[in-house]
């Protein structure tokens, strides 16, 4: 299945990327800025919706010293390890339920 994302890139500095993501909502943007956050190098990051029916979510990240297009791409791809482990978890949970002649 493949997942098309309109994101705009609204600033982006040394150490800062703000963008915009459309049809995102606080779902996704909170998963983003949760994660991103665990990284040490990562100053500030949030995030901002103006209004629940407009879909315009704003992603903002701050860092200390390390490239902010670089923590992004570790997010997502820390995103997607921890995703990969839950479909292997509820994978192997169905083949024990199915197993058990339930």
């Amino acid at each position: 299945m493949w997942i098309t994302m309109k994101i705009e890139v609204e600033k982006i500095g040394k150490n800062e990327l703000e963008l915009i993501l459309w049809n995102e909502g606080h779902t996704f943007c909170n998963l983003i800025v949760n994660m991103a956050l665990d990284n040490p190098d990562v100053e500030y990051c949030s995030y901002f919706i103006r209004h629940p029916l407009i879909p315009k979510s704003r992603l903002y990240i701050l860092t200390k010293k390390e490239d902010p297009i670089k923590i992004l791409i570790d997010t997502a791809n820390k995103i997607m390890e921890i995703a990969n482990k839950m479909e292997e978890k509820f994978k192997e949970k169905l083949d024990n339920y199915g197993a058990a002649g339930i």
